[in-house]
């Protein structure tokens, strides 16, 4: 099977993964133990996920983007910025249409954050990734 990176890029790739997979181990074991012995749970379990989850996604890419191993033989920083723009406001503008109706949305339940952020973690996230590819390609052309 041919792979779409090089073996640099998968090199790269594959420690940077181990390094996130391990990254997350740590926030779980953090939040279970924070649970456990703390206040209680910090937010509903899907925020919580999706907190966790994009924490280490966002470190992932990060790290994979800045050592140019992220985009592959078939990407393109152009398709790619493009895409993770528009799912960024695919997310956002869910979330903002739901605040068409306020009474409904809860942000902090009990003391914790509320599953209604669950599209607002998700929209940040995506443009946290839209951003990282604007200043990479910035970056990229001043070399």
């Amino acid at each position: 099977m041919k792979s779409q990176h090089d073996e640099r890029q998968q090199w790269i790739n594959y420690r940077i993964s181990h390094h996130a997979l391990v990254l997350l181990m740590f926030m779980i074991l953090f939040n279970s133990i924070f649970k456990s012995t703390g206040a209680g749970p910090w937010a509903e379990p899907m925020s919580e996920a999706m907190i966790l989850i994009g924490i280490t996604s966002g470190f992932y890419v990060t790290r994979s983007l800045f050592k140019d191993a992220y985009i592959s033989k078939k990407d393109s920083f152009r398709k790619n910025t493009i895409s993770f723009g528009f799912i960024s406001a695919l997310f956002l503008g869910v979330f903002f249409l739901g605040m068409i109706e306020p009474l409904s949305r809860e942000f902090i339940t009990d003391g914790k954050l509320s599953n209604d952020l669950v599209m607002l973690i998700g929209g940040v996230f995506f443009f946290y990734l839209f951003l990282l590819h604007i200043i990479k390609r910035l970056v990229a052309t001043d070399e």
